[in-house]
């Protein structure tokens, strides 16, 4: 029985929910590596924007930028990549200096780029088994390619918002702290989008709840444990210990 079934079974009271907004929030956030100050520049802001080269070092490596995500996810736009290849490293360290691709040797990456009119995108650990590949055939021209975190060893893909698959870890291998823009030949400029990503992000329970009411969600997160989305009913009980949740596809 789904939960509009339940409420027309007799008398119930609805509220609405944004549990995001009674979360403690440490938003991502674009960065330059300090080497490249002053030649990397970001354009729009430090959440939604573009990473371009200045003009006096356009044809050498000079894009070097990096962000801490341990929630939610972001986006990457080729439409600006000359060599439609982007490459991001997971590292544990807040980066420092550029990285090139003939440097990576191990660690968490993730590889987006054209092959024979063929849009893919490979993630997992470098240069092992512990990677998957997703092929989008008859891509659009410019990509957008997003990427969920679901747990600290798991992550979903997008493509052009359409979901093509995940990757989980069959090792030890972990989701990193930060995620460094890899410097490429030709890549001069690149758009991204960091809204819903998130440093750091814990819900906290609302302590005007209360137990009977059905509480329809407006956001995304987590309640006692589990995770509820927009669209969602939960129903708490027992002083909110425990809580009915309807899920909106049900």
């Amino acid at each position: 029985m789904n939960c509009v079934n339940h409420m027309m079974l007799g008398s119930f009271s609805i509220k609405h929910l944004d549990i995001l907004s009674y979360a403690d929030i440490v938003p991502a956030v674009m960065r330059t590596t300090a080497d490249l100050v002053g030649m990397t520049y970001i354009h729009g802001n430090d959440q939604l924007g573009t990473l371009k080269a200045g003009a006096e070092v356009a044809e050498s490596l000079a894009i070097s930028a990096y962000f801490q995500a341990q929630k939610g996810r972001f986006s990457f736009n080729h439409a600006s990549t000359d060599n439609q290849s982007i490459v991001i490293l997971g590292v544990d360290q807040e980066p420092e200096n550029i990285v090139a691709v003939n440097q990576i040797e191990r660690g968490f990456v993730i590889y987006s780029h054209y092959d024979a009119g063929k849009f893919v995108v490979v993630l997992g650990d470098f240069n092992s088994l512990n990677n998957v590949t997703y092929i989008k055939h008859d891509p659009s021209e410019n990509p957008i390619v997003t990427f969920e975190i679901t747990s600290s060893q798991s992550m979903n893909v997008y493509i052009d918002y359409e979901f093509v698959g995940a990757w989980h870890s069959s090792n030890a291998l972990k989701l990193p702290k930060y995620y460094q823009v890899v410097a490429q030949e030709g890549l001069t400029q690149l758009d991204f989008d960091l809204r819903e990503a998130y440093a750091s992000l814990n819900f906290k329970m609302p302590s005007e709840l209360e137990d009977g009411v059905y509480y329809h969600l407006t956001s995304h997160g987590e309640i006692l444990g589990s995770e509820v989305k927009v669209g969602d009913f939960v129903q708490f009980h027992d002083q909110q210990s425990w809580m009915m949740h309807y899920p909106q596809s049900i």
